[in-house]
């Protein structure tokens, strides 16, 4: 019998919360023939280096909006199959600490869930509320939360236990105080008779069993292999017409993106940039289902839509702390400032909201990773010195990418993504290996990163660029390429000749050679005092030297005509989608 979605399967999940082993075992079925299997795990010894370990993202784990279908896939024949996850202990043998999920499937389990979501009550209840309660769950999860030092004494009390409050106790306790992202240990026991094939964990993604008899966690279809089954979806639909502009070169054919959602709308008034609300706002106001947010990291390692790490210019925060040296639980007191400067009544997005959100409007998200970066004075470092290295900006940027990725795997929006980078293709593969094959990229392109000896931009190192990412094998992880020229005279505009070809410029270069889009950022001014950078620092915007924000000028530009433009100001750039 095969074991897949819930409409054909006795399933049960059940969230241990951190209780003592012995439940955890008090919960199963005795096997008088079993096979097990281990995900890798650093001890003393072997050799595993932790980054080969499964990472757990707690959060993810506490969410009750996840999907559970497909929760385990194998072949029971009559047994049973035990999925299981553990802290990491490195003090234990085997390196298994407090069990803190489990999931098994049966032929005949006495229940089975005819929903793909689960509720608060079972999360926290388990399979068996004699043995397992909801308080001591509950307690224990703000145990494990304080022993983190992400919850303090006195907060998260559990006062009642209806339905309707434990909806809210998790979401507003559970969802700010959960540890962040830890290795964990992955077991998998089959019966003799049973063969697993596959299991979904929230906050890890899927699993299974490799050639070697070792639990790993599985690379997720990309938005190809899903939009193969679903080509008529909306979703896809709006992925093809970004990758595919028209073969009509006169055709007028630009794609407009909502740069931080659609926000500062009605003279600065409107919903605060990087918000949940602006990018509503992007799908109901305007109708645009392109959104482009900076995603960056707090003290905690907690994901936080923030363009800048000045927490006082974007929020009602009056310290000296940058974003990155606060935890989550500070940050998240303070509301966000609108493009006036005047504070909303919002707090910063975390985010796994946005991805809850783009998943269910079917919307792209078009992540911007705002690593840490060190700041610089003249040439001495004055913050955040620790990040001056080239190496150590990788490390961050990566970091971020990867939690990223295990969020959207888990909350079901991978395929809502596509991921910004400044990374040459095989700069990229050396980073993060295969799963660069498994995410849609948009590589960009910024003359001062193409000089050549003469320490001037140049157009063949730009083609070199795109080429990289232009071969057949990756002719499906690219969703288009952004160019970032500011004059007129920019190199990036010029004719050039490559391999035989004339090329009136670069956009011209990737419409012909790769059968994709440009884009660009079309920068316009932030706030009265111009644009910032990511120290809140302003500057006045001079049009004589950057153009992004002529709108008709860069409709004049020769290929202009079929960018992805990514925009604050989506008014303008409709009423311009009417007049060409």
């Amino acid at each position: 019998m095969l074991i897949n979605n819930y409409t054909n399967t006795k399933i049960r999940r059940v969230v241990y919360c951190f209780l003592p082993i012995y439940l955890f075992l008090s919960l199963s079925i005795s096997f008088s023939q079993r096979h097990s299997y281990s995900s890798p795990v650093t001890l003393t010894g072997n050799n595993v280096p932790i980054e080969d370990m499964i990472k757990l993202d707690y959060k993810a784990l506490y969410n009750l909006d996840y999907d559970m279908s497909e929760g385990i896939i194998g072949l029971t024949n009559g047994g049973r199959i035990d999925v299981r996850v553990y802290d990491y202990d490195p003090s234990q043998t085997n390196g298994k600490g407090v069990a803190i999920y489990g999931i098994y499937i049966t032929e005949n389990s006495p229940d089975s869930y005819s929903e793909n979501h689960i509720n608060a009550q079972v999360v926290l209840s388990g399979a068996n509320i004699d043995q397992f309660n909801i308080e001591a769950a509950g307690n224990d999860i703000k145990k494990r939360a304080q022993d983190a030092r992400v919850y303090s004494p006195g907060q998260c009390n559990l006062d009642s236990w209806t339905d309707t409050f434990l909806s809210i106790w998790f979401n507003d306790c559970v969802g700010n105080y959960a540890p962040p992202v830890q290795p964990v240990v992955v077991e998998v026991i089959s019966s003799a008779n049973a063969e697993f094939i596959k299991a979904k964990i929230p906050g890890i993604g899927i699993i299974s069993i490799d050639d070697q008899n070792i639990v790993r966690r599985q690379a997720v279809a990309s938005f190809y292999d899903y939009c193969e089954d679903h080509a008529n979806t909306p979703l896809c639909q709006l992925f093809h017409k970004i990758m595919n502009p028209s073969d009509d070169i006169d055709e007028e054919d630009i794609l407009i993106a909502a740069h931080r959602g659609w926000w500062g709308y009605n003279m600065g008034d409107g919903d605060p940039e990087n918000t949940l609300a602006s990018l509503i706002a992007a799908q109901e106001q305007k109708g645009i289902n392109i959104v482009e947010m900076d995603v960056t990291t707090s003290a905690d390692h907690q994901l936080v839509l923030m363009h800048d790490y000045v927490m006082s210019r974007l929020t009602n925060y009056t310290g000296n702390e940058f974003s990155f040296q606060l935890p989550w639980l500070t940050m998240s007191q303070y509301k966000v400032r609108k493009r006036n400067e005047s504070v909303s009544d919002l707090p910063l997005t975390q985010f796994s909201e946005v991805l809850s959100e783009v998943h269910h409007r079917s919307m792209i998200l078009m992540l911007d990773i705002k690593e840490l970066i060190s700041k610089k004075t003249g040439n001495q470092c004055t913050a955040n010195c620790d990040f001056q290295t080239k190496e150590q900006k990788n490390r961050s940027w990566v970091q971020i990418l990867r939690q990223s990725i295990r969020q959207a795997e888990s909350l079901n929006a991978k395929k809502n993504l596509i991921i910004k980078t400044y990374f040459h293709y095989d700069d990229l593969y050396g980073l993060i290996g295969n799963q660069v094959g498994n995410l849609l990229w948009t590589p960009m392109i910024v003359p001062n990163n193409f000089k050549n000896e003469h320490k001037q931009p140049d157009i063949q190192l730009m083609a070199d660029f795109i080429d990289s990412w232009n071969t057949p094998e990756n002719q499906h992880i690219v969703a288009c390429f952004e160019t970032n020229f500011f004059r007129e005279d920019d190199v990036m505009l010029q004719p050039f000749t490559r391999n035989g070809h004339h090329y009136d410029n670069l956009l011209h270069y990737i419409y012909a050679t790769t059968g994709k889009r440009s884009g660009i950022f079309s920068e316009e001014p932030v706030g009265p005092k111009g644009t910032v950078n990511r120290w809140g620092d302003w500057k006045v915007k001079d049009g004589t030297n950057d153009i992004r924000g002529d709108h008709f000028k860069l409709m004049s530009v020769p290929y202009a005509n079929k960018m992805l433009i990514t925009s604050d100001r989506l008014d303008v750039w409709q009423e311009i989608q009417n007049i060409f």
